[in-house]
Order: structure tokens, then C-alpha cells, then sequence
């Protein structure tokens, strides 16, 4: 089996509005890391300001980074190390935490008809972490006792180091956060 743990840094929450500027994660083929990458890209869209704060990252700084192009060869050239997207029956699943909206962005950012030939299906934490709340084996608790199944809580509760806003530490905590939350021997994390 083929996972692609990835996350994203982006301007903003609307996929045609703001711009992905980080895209970072590893390849895992099999249960082993074959491939661990990150790209920080130039944006092209609006920037909220409020997400370049909570990433602790200035305008400045983020329109000095490689153009969306060269983010997209880069991409396409290491997809292409991995899935022959010809064969139907070869390609990865991606994972993360709401992977949705990294995917959201991904498809927004990606500009060929292609991604969906690499990429099938998801594998999602926030999902996998609320089941686990549910059937108990998780209190994933805020500073306020309050549920969330933020990343930083989730990892909290698992004892695993947040990755703080950053797409590749993000997703290195992701992982850990998934692997234990599919661990066959059913422990409780709480």
C-alpha cells in the first residue's frame, strides 16, 4: 500500500482565493519512508494576514520562494517516482489531518486534469481520532476540557510533539498521531 502523508501552509482558508505556500510529506510505501519532501511555494492568490501570523511567516518572506511552476515539476516529478499514473491500479492514498482541505488546496494548486491519476481515496485523523473518542479509546481535550480535534490536541492526548503550523513537522506528528491511533492492540490513550 501506497500512503502520501502531506499537509499544507496556505494564505487563507478558500482554495480559489488564497494560494498553497508549503506543501510538505513523506511517501510511505508498504509501512516504510521511501521519501520525505518540502515545498515552499510563492503565492498567487489573497493573503490573509491572520494566516501569515499564525505561521509566523511575513509577506516579505513568502514572495521570495520558488514559483508555483517550479513547486508543480517538482511535485509531478516525484509522483511520478512512485505511481505510474497509466496503471489504474497504482497510485497512493493520501493521509493527514482534515485532509480534505489539504486536498482542497492540492487540486486548486495542481494545473492538469491529472492529480486524481496519483492520488485515490483518504485517510483522514480527524476522522480516525473522533472514532476513537467515540468508542472511548481517546479524550481529546483543549486547555478549556473542552473536545477538539485540533492537531495539537490530538496530539497532546496521544503524547506525540506538535508540529506547530509548519506542514512538515505537521504531518511527522500526523503520522505518529495515525499510527497510534490504529494500533492494533487497542490500548487507551487516556
Amino acid at each position: 500500500m501506497k500512503i502520501l502523508y502531506f499537509d499544507t501552509e496556505t494564505t487563507g482558508l478558500y482554495p480559489f482565493r488564497h494560494s498553497l505556500i508549503q506543501i510538505a510529506g513523506l511517501i510511505e510505501i508498504d509501512g516504510e519512508i521511501k521519501e520525505q519532501f518540502d515545498f515552499k511555494c510563492k503565492p498567487t492568490g489573497e493573503i490573509d494576514p491572520k494566516a501569515l501570523e499564525i505561521q509566523n511567516r511575513t509577506e516579505a518572506e513568502i514572495m521570495e520562494w520558488p514559483s508555483p511552476l517550479t513547486v508543480y515539476k517538482s511535485l509531478l516529478a516525484l509522483f511520478d517516482k512512485y505511481v505510474d499514473k497509466f496503471n489504474p491500479d497504482d497510485f497512493m492514498i493520501p493521509a493527514g489531518q482534515n485532509v480534505g482541505f489539504d486536498l482542497n488546496f492540492l487540486f486548486a494548486f495542481w494545473p492538469d486534469k491529472f492529480l486524481g491519476s496519483y492520488l485515490k481515496g483518504f485517510y483522514c485523523m480527524r476522522t480516525l481520532s473522533t472514532m476513537a473518542y467515540m468508542d472511548g479509546r481517546l479524550k481529546a481535550l483543549n486547555e478549556k476540557n473542552r473536545i477538539s480535534f485540533k492537531l495539537e490536541h490530538i496530539c497532546k492526548a496521544l503524547g506525540v510533539e506538535p508540529g506547530k503550523h509548519d506542514a512538515l513537522r505537521d504531518i511527522l506528528a500526523t503520522r505518529e498521531c495515525i499510527k497510534k491511533l490504529t494500533d492494533p492492540t487497542g490500548l487507551n490513550f487516556y
